[in-house]
Formats: structure tokens, sequence, C-alpha cells
């Protein structure tokens, strides 16, 4: 065995290390956490549904895995970690599968926006399953589409807002250009609706969405434009990393992801349905694609990575999302 086989061993093994840390850490913090905003909410209603009191608030599949952790006499904590360990393993199986499980993208994703995640896991379960689902639409699989919206159907029994991810059938779209035009068209049609509220509260209400109906679009307008800027700011990485290639998958998905900015307008609380797609993004740019040198693939990686640590200060360093989601994400676990 010579000299760069012995180093280039050396390297996998320090980085599937370094992986496997990362990963560990965002499994402790996630599955052993006992304290946050919405804690206490999650598990007086597992209690509740334990003891055939559920309030049916949550959609019937969640409600479902809860009545199976009651029925095997879990403790809402060791549900939790049950719940945390499927949802990694989902992390695992999707980064792979996008950017061959790179630990710069799980850095990025502990970054931001994981604590957001632990709180609001509900949603992260059903937004993972769509995206682990996107397999089936970027290849060549006859029955991909079908396979597709069966998996949104089943993460719409988690959190009926993963019908928003049915827009992903848009990569379908073999034009760029095409696709670039359906997507403005979409998004001036999005904010427009929001704007005249009255058909869209009515709409969300029918869906069981009602909860989206809670907003006030003249206190949404600063955090729209704050959202927007970080996807020009995405879209900005991928024009450079997929420049005259614009018909890859990739970029496509980049385009598609920009008609769930407008959903900030709603509120706070639909402002996870442009966040879910942050990991897919991550994937995106990270991914050691070949399309670009090795030198504005570095670029593009520093610079995700101080503008997430940005996005991050700037949402969770003061304020409600610092007090009831970051701190206690950190500081309320079993462990200490």
């Amino acid at each position: 065995m010579n000299e760069n086989t012995i180093n280039k061993t050396a390297r996998v093994k320090k980085n599937r290390f370094f992986l496997f840390a990362v990963i560990f850490i965002i499994w402790l913090l996630f599955a052993l956490n006992n304290g946050n905003i919405d804690y206490a909410n999650y598990k007086n209603e597992y209690d509740a549904i334990g003891m055939g009191n559920g309030s049916g608030y949550f959609e019937i599949g969640f409600e479902f895995i809860m009545r199976i952790g009651g029925f095997l006499h879990m403790s809402y904590a060791v549900f939790l970690a049950v719940v945390a360990t499927i949802c990694v393993i989902f992390l695992y199986k999707i980064i792979g599968f996008f950017a061959r499980n790179n630990t710069f993208v799980w850095i990025l994703y502990l970054i931001y926006p994981f604590v957001f995640d632990v709180v609001q896991y509900r949603n992260l379960l059903a937004a993972l399953i769509c995206l682990y689902a996107l397999r089936f639409i970027v290849g060549k699989d006859k029955l991909g589409v079908l396979k597709y919206v069966a998996h949104v159907l089943l993460a719409m029994t988690f959190h009926m807002s993963a019908i928003v991810y049915l827009l992903f059938l848009l990569i379908k779209i073999k034009n760029w250009k095409r696709l670039t035009v359906l997507c403005l068209i979409i998004n001036v049609l999005m904010i427009t609706a929001l704007f005249t509220k009255e058909h869209l509260e009515s709409l969300l209400t029918k869906l069981r969405l009602d909860r989206y109906v809670r907003y006030d679009i003249s206190g949404s307008v600063s955090t729209f434009v704050q959202y927007l800027l970080v996807y020009l700011f995405f879209l900005a990485l991928s024009l450079i990393k997929y420049r005259r290639r614009y018909n890859c998958v990739a970029f496509k998905l980049v385009l598609i992801i920009s008609v769930y900015v407008p959903t900030i307008l709603l509120n706070g609380t639909a402002a996870r349905l442009f966040r879910n797609a942050f990991l897919l993004i991550y994937c995106i740019l990270a991914a050691e694609s070949g399309y670009v040198d090795k030198t504005t693939q570095r670029f593009i990686n520093f610079a995700m990575f101080f503008a997430m640590l940005f996005v991050a200060w700037m949402q969770l360093g003061s304020g409600l999302y610092y007090d009831g989601v970051l701190v206690p994400v950190i500081t309320e676990n079993w462990l200490w």
C-alpha cells in the first residue's frame, strides 16, 4: 500500500468521523430534548390520546403513530426519541441521495433551520417524506409521478401543509425557460391572492389549514422581503454553479422552490414551507457535481456558511425564537 492510498484512507476515516459526530449531535439535541415552546402541547396531546381523550387537532397519520406509542406503553420521551431517529434516518437518505452525505450539508442544516425542526417535528416529518420522494420524479421511473403523489398524500396525514409540495411535479417541465416563466406567474398569482385574503381564508379553512389564516399582511411584508433576499442569494449561487446548464434537475429544483417564498406573507407559521426547502438547497449547492472547479465550489460553500450564520443570528439571536426555540433546544435535555 503506497503513501497516497494511506493518506486517502486516513482522510476518508476522518471525514466519516466528523460526519457521524455531526449526525450524533443532531440526534442527541432532537431525541433527548425535554423542553421547548411546543413541547408541552405535544406531550399533553400524546398523554391525552393514550387515555382516549385526544382533541383531534393532529392529522390522522400523526395521531395514529401517537396511538401506537401509547399502545406500546411508551412515555412521550421515548416516543420523541423514536420519531427523532426516524427523522435522522430520512435526513441521511435524502442528503445521501442528493449530496452523497456531504458533512458540510449536515453542518449547514445544524446551523439553520435544525432548531426549528426540533420544535416543529410533525412538520419536519411530513417535509422529509416529500423530500425523500423527490428521487422518484427526478429520475426516469415510469411510475415516478404516482409514487411521488402517494408519498405527498402520506405526508399530508402528518401535516396538511405537505400538499404544497405537489408543486415539485413542475420538475417534469423540460425547458428551464418555460419553467421560469411559470414559476413567476405562480408567484404573482400567490402574492395577489395573499393580498386579497378573503377567498384564501375560506379555502384554507376547508383544507383544515385554518391555522394559517391567522395573519397580518402588514406585519409580514418585512419578513417576506428578508426571505426573498435569502432566496435570491441561493439563486445567485445556483446561477454560478450551473451556468449554461440550466436545464439540469438541480437548477430547476431551485427555480421551483421560489413558489414557496410568498407563503411567508401568511405569517411566521407559513415560513416553514420555504424553510423546509433549505436542506434541499444545501444539497444542490454543496454537492460535488463536477459542474464547477474546486475554487468556485469553495467560494459557494464559504458564502453559504457565513450567510446561514447571519440568517440564524438574525432569527434566533433574540426575542421569542431565542427564548422559546434556540435556548431550550440546547439546554433542555435529558442528559443535562
